[in-house]
C-alpha cells in the first residue's frame, strides 16, 4: 500500500503552490485536515481555507499482469490491483469571504482539468514506489453531496470530488 499521508501532502503542496502563485497570495490557502475534531469543534487551522480531505479508499482491479511460473510452468495473469483515494476539497469561507471560497474552489477545478495526470516531474517528493496519480471530478447528486458534507461536519460548503487513481511503478 502506498503512503496516503504522502500521497495526500505532495497533492495539498502542489495545489497550494498553483493557488499562491497564480494569485500571488502570501501566505497557504490549502491544509490537509478534517473540516471538525472529533469532538465537532472547528480548528482554527481551516478557517478561511481550502480544506482537503481523504473521503473514501477504494481497490480495483484494472487488469491483468502477465506472470510466469504458474502450476504446469507456463504464463498465467494476476489481477493488477490500483488503489483510488476519493479526495474531497471544501472551500471553507464564510460571511463576507464567501466570494473567495467561490474564486478557489474555481480555481482548483480548473486546475484539476489542465492537470489530470501528475508524476514526479509535476509534483516533487511523491513516493518513489509511485509513476504518477491521475485526478477524475466525481459527480455527485444533491443527495450524495448531503452525505458527504454530513461526513465531513457541514450542511453545506462550495465542495468538489476527486478521484485519485495511484499508478504504482511496475
Amino acid at each position: 500500500m502506498e503512503d496516503i499521508q504522502n500521497i495526500l501532502e505532495v497533492v495539498r503542496f502542489r495545489l497550494d503552490g498553483f493557488l499562491r502563485e497564480s494569485l500571488q497570495l502570501p501566505e497557504a490557502v490549502a491544509v490537509l485536515s478534517n473540516l471538525r475534531d472529533a469532538d465537532g469543534t472547528s480548528s482554527a487551522i481551516v478557517e478561511n481555507k481550502l480544506v482537503l480531505s481523504l473521503a473514501n479508499i477504494e481497490q480495483s482491479t484494472i487488469q491483468s499482469l502477465p506472470i510466469r511460473g504458474g502450476p504446469s510452468g507456463g504464463q498465467g495473469a494476476r489481477p493488477f490491483v490500483a488503489t483510488n483515494l476519493y479526495l474531497l476539497i471544501l472551500a471553507n469561507f464564510t460571511g463576507e469571504n464567501y466570494p473567495t471560497g467561490l474564486g478557489l474552489i474555481s480555481r482548483v477545478i480548473g486546475f484539476m482539468d489542465n492537470n489530470p495526470i501528475l508524476s514526479h516531474a509535476d509534483i516533487p517528493g511523491l513516493d518513489a514506489a509511485i509513476e504518477s496519480l491521475s485526478f477524475e471530478f466525481v459527480n455527485l447528486d444533491a443527495s450524495q453531496w448531503s452525505l458527504y458534507l454530513q461526513m465531513a461536519g457541514t450542511t453545506y460548503l462550495p465542495a468538489a470530488m476527486y478521484r485519485v487513481r495511484i499508478v504504482p511503478h511496475r
